[in-house]
């Protein structure tokens, strides 16, 4: 009987260890699904929005707390880049500030 619970307490550790390893990628998996790339539908989710705006309207951005991320002047005025999430884009939409989601030249966005 006593070779019995030696056999039994020597699987113990593995059983354990077995239940770590498992665990510990379950995890990564579920961290890795949350980083595909894939887009994702959340408020607070950030994207890069391109303006052009007055000299007045570019120091009221700033000022707001906004993320400039870029500025170049240009003949109509201000050409802004903006990292924005949904309820930032949808305030400055309302105060009369047109923006275009920011593309590459593949047309690919910033998010």
């Amino acid at each position: 009987m006593r070779g019995r619970w030696v056999v039994l307490a020597d699987k113990r550790p593995r059983r354990a260890s077995l239940a770590v390893v498992l665990s510990m990628l379950i995890s990564m998996a579920a961290m890795t699904a949350g980083a595909s790339g894939a887009p994702a539908a959340r408020a607070d989710e950030l994207e890069m929005y391109r303006a052009t705006v007055s000299a007045a309207t570019l120091q009221s951005l700033q000022r707001g707390g906004y993320d400039v991320a870029s500025v170049r002047e240009t003949a109509g005025g201000n050409e802004v880049a903006l990292v924005l999430t949904g309820a930032e884009r949808e305030r400055l939409r309302g105060q009369g500030v047109r923006l275009e989601v920011y593309r590459d030249k593949q047309g690919r966005t910033q998010r």
